[in-house]
């Protein structure tokens, strides 16, 4: 009896802990976005501004364009490189396959533009009026690489390479994942590997 008298007073001690915790992680959290906000703001007179347009290629899937823009600090004039989908709706999601032991999966994929075999994080277009991130996640997921994940959770969204692409991608956290020895063979993806 003494026991679990014992037991059970110990466990408010965890749970306000673990409150604690997340406390803490949601305050570094909003402090992290603050200094992002303020760097954002004081280089906000800063931007560059479009003189002229010329397209180079537009496309069902893809925009691309060759601009004329100046920078207002500097009065200079220089080109600049800007592709975005044609369809403004589409993002991506790139998702972080963990497994139970904690192992991360990547998986290699043939990319024509770099002419060789890649090593990346599962990814897949979307757009915005698809299903939800993560039903979209779960099923790229298991498409990917033959997994299910135990949760999903959305870390956020970043801009891989904003000073040429135009588009948004999510990154979504997969852990508890099983399966992967189900999946089927693919010529032009495979999965390349665990990583601790």
């Amino acid at each position: 009896m003494h026991k679990n008298r014992h037991m059970s007073s110990h466990q408010p001690g965890q749970e306000r802990a673990g409150q604690e915790q997340a406390g803490q992680e949601r305050a570094g959290q909003e402090r992290a976005e603050l200094r992002i906000r303020r760097i954002i703001d004081a280089n906000s007179d800063h931007r560059l501004t479009t003189q002229e347009v010329c397209l180079a290629l537009e496309h069902d899937a893809l925009r691309v364009e060759c601009n004329s823009v100046r920078n207002p600090a500097t009065a200079q004039e220089e080109l600049a490189m800007r592709i975005a989908p044609a369809d403004a709706t589409q993002y991506l999601a790139v998702v972080i396959p963990v497994l139970e032991d904690g192992r991360l999966v990547l998986l290699t994929r043939y990319r024509y533009a770099a002419g060789r075999w890649s090593v990346e994080l599962p990814r897949s277009s979307c757009h915005t009026s698809d299903a939800g991130w993560k039903q979209i996640a779960e099923e790229h997921l298991l498409n990917d690489t033959g997994m299910r994940a135990e949760s999903m959770r959305l870390l956020g969204a970043i801009q891989v390479d904003p000073a040429l692409i135009v588009v948004s991608t999510l990154v979504i956290l997969a852990t508890g994942c099983v399966g992967l020895e189900d999946r089927p063979a693919d010529p032009v993806e495979g999965i390349a590997g665990s990583v601790a």
